[in-house]
């Protein structure tokens, strides 16, 4: 996962099958050696980077609610990839803490309520594997309950790489 050239190769493949190159990244398992995946990562000429986040609960890693630019360490100067922080994954609620379909709404209700105070990201990590599975019911639900919250607030709703691009055109660092 720090392999610039195993990314740019996974890119291409993308872009022949589906005659779109992909600007963006998320590695599985929020794998994440920082700052060597961002530098890998640049490298291969992605855009935007959407793994900062944690596999085991749910919650901001470092309490980065906004996305930002990842620096090289000790040198300050910028990687160039956009850090769009994650703030909650399906596997995290429900395999990792166990939580009931209550108590996971409430988690989530909770991040959403630091992200409006704070004017931040909120962004999710729903497997889709999960949808129409009777066995993962509760996760489909807990994700369509969550998307009628928020949507009831009518907020930006971008994709990755317009988060990012919006991000740079800003000027944003943080």
């Amino acid at each position: 996962f720090n392999s610039a050239e195993g990314y740019r190769k996974s890119a291409d493949r993308s872009e022949r099958a589906f005659g779109v190159r992909p600007v963006g990244i998320r590695t599985h398992l929020l794998r994440l050696s920082c700052p060597e995946t961002w530098k890998a990562q640049a490298k291969a000429g992605f855009l935007y980077d959407a793994t900062f986040g944690l596999r085991e609960r749910a919650g901001f890693r470092d309490d980065r609610l906004h996305p930002f630019c990842p620096v090289e360490p000790g040198q300050g100067a910028e990687i160039g990839i956009v850090a769009l922080p994650l703030a909650a994954m399906d596997s995290s609620l429900f395999h990792e803490t166990g939580l009931d379909p209550d108590r996971a709404l409430t988690v989530l209700d909770g991040l959403l309520d630091e992200v409006k105070r704070a004017g931040g990201l909120l962004s999710l990590l729903w497997h889709n594997n999960f949808f129409d599975e009777p066995e993962y019911r509760v996760r489909e639900d807990v994700y369509v309950e969550f998307l009628r919250r928020v949507a009831a607030l009518k907020p930006w709703c971008a994709t990755g790489a317009e988060i990012a691009r919006w991000w740079r055109k800003q000027g944003r660092q943080k």
